[in-house]
């Protein structure tokens, strides 16, 4: 079992900023917790970090033993979540840039009988180019978040081209 942790002694500035982040309405939900746990062992000192933690809504046995052993080491500021990585990315950047290249280029200038991309024939073009599949949402997601848009592809008065039902025309 581990050690019992207790809360180190806390200066009347931290105190003050502890008792108005457990007030806040505005700060994050978890920090406004965190801090109430920690107002609670000032005015309660026989409470246990682990009772505290349960009177606060934590529902882990852990989770207020944890949290007063962060603020030991780091102070108010360790009320703060911490920067996570995410999940990895999926497709290197290259394999962006590869496909924004395509779809910044022209199809006729590529070979192709069609004057625009749709989002499925961008896609099959792209899984012949690179031999990747990439699900349509990816595409409409790196396209617009590259600042293309979807029917600046043709100018002046031409034709809506032929497309399957359903799909999305890209010109």
């Amino acid at each position: 079992m581990r050690s019992k942790a207790r809360l180190r002694a806390i200066s009347p500035e931290e105190e003050n900023l502890l008792r108005s982040l457990a007030r806040s309405k505005k700060s994050p939900a978890e920090v406004v917790r965190r801090a109430k746990l920690l107002v609670r062992l000032i005015d309660e000192p026989g409470l246990t970090p682990a009772q505290a933690g349960y009177t606060v809504g934590f529902t882990s046995f852990e989770a207020g033993r944890r949290w007063v052993e962060r603020f030991n080491l780091m102070g108010v500021a360790g009320l703060q979540d911490q920067q996570r990585s995410g999940r990895p990315a999926r497709h290197s950047p290259n394999i962006r840039e590869a496909l924004i290249a395509l779809a910044a280029t022209k199809p006729k200038a590529l070979g192709h009988l069609f004057e625009a991309w749709t989002l499925e024939r961008l896609q099959q073009a792209f899984l012949q180019q690179e031999g990747i599949y990439l699900a349509e949402g990816t595409i409409w997601k790196w396209i617009e978040g590259a600042g293309l848009k979807w029917r600046e592809q043709i100018k002046g008065k031409a034709k809506k081209p032929k497309r399957p039902p359903g799909s999305q025309v890209a010109y």
